[in-house]
């Protein structure tokens, strides 16, 4: 698997413990949520890619009050910028 490819993965984890909140039988919680995007958030500022730390910022101050739509747009903005190299 390349680093593309892990990279990328780790951004989809965002959708699916944010689809796993709340879900009976699931470890994830909304603080577990908000712990992954702040080592995202920390990984991806060592990077310098401020396109995607300002939204994985941006997810982060939601607090988690924010639509399944909405999260979903913003991992596939991401997954979009990491296919073109960033």
């Amino acid at each position: 698997m390349s680093k593309t490819e892990k990279r990328i993965n780790k951004i989809f984890n965002i959708l699916y413990q944010f689809e796993q909140i709340d879900v009976e039988d699931s470890d994830i919680t909304r603080e577990s949520w908000l712990n992954y995007l702040d080592r995202l958030y920390v990984w991806y500022l060592g990077y310098g890619n401020e396109e995607i730390y300002v939204a994985i910022k941006g997810l982060k101050e939601s607090g988690g009050n924010i639509d399944h739509d909405t999260v979903k747009r913003v991992v596939f903005e991401i997954i979009k910028i990491l296919q073109k190299g960033g």
